[in-house]
C-alpha cells in the first residue's frame, strides 16, 4: 500500500514521496496540492475520473455516482451541448457533498475524439 512509510537507513528522513499522503499535505507549501494530498489520504485514493460527456445531466449523474470514491472528476465542459451557469452549481454542490476537487481541462490540442466534440457540440 503506498500509505506505508518505509525505513530509511540510519535515521535519515524520509523522502517525501515516501510519506503518507496525510504528511506530505502539511509539507505542502502549494494550498491545492495540500489539499488534493489531504483528501486523498482521508478517501485512501488517488481516483480521478475524465467526465467527457456530452449532456449536463449526464455529467451530474456520474459525479453523483462516483463522487464518494473519487478525489477529483476532470471537465471538459466545452463538450457540452447543453452548458448553463446552473450546471456549474449543481456540479459544485456535488463536489461539496461527496468532497471531491473539479479539474477544467481546457486545451485545444487534445486527443481527435475529444477536439471533434469541443468544436462541435460544446
Amino acid at each position: 500500500e503506498n500509505q506505508v512509510k518505509t525505513v530509511e537507513p540510519q535515521g535519515a528522513p524520509l523522502k517525501p514521496t515516501r510519506l503518507p499522503y496525510g504528511e506530505r499535505a502539511a509539507l505542502c507549501k502549494n494550498e491545492l496540492a495540500g489539499k488534493l494530498l489531504s483528501l486523498m489520504e482521508k478517501k485512501r485514493s488517488n481516483l480521478s475520473v475524465a467526465a467527457d460527456l456530452p449532456t449536463s445531466a449526464e455529467v451530474l449523474a456520474l459525479a453523483d455516482a462516483v463522487g464518494p470514491h473519487v478525489c477529483v472528476l476532470k471537465t471538459h465542459v466545452d463538450v457540452l451541448s447543453d452548458f448553463t451557469p446552473q450546471f456549474a452549481e449543481q456540479l459544485s454542490a456535488l463536489a461539496d457533498k461527496h468532497n471531491f476537487l473539479i479539474f477544467e481541462d481546457r486545451k485545444f490540442a487534445d486527443i481527435g475524439n475529444t477536439v471533434a466534440m469541443q468544436y462541435g457540440d460544446g
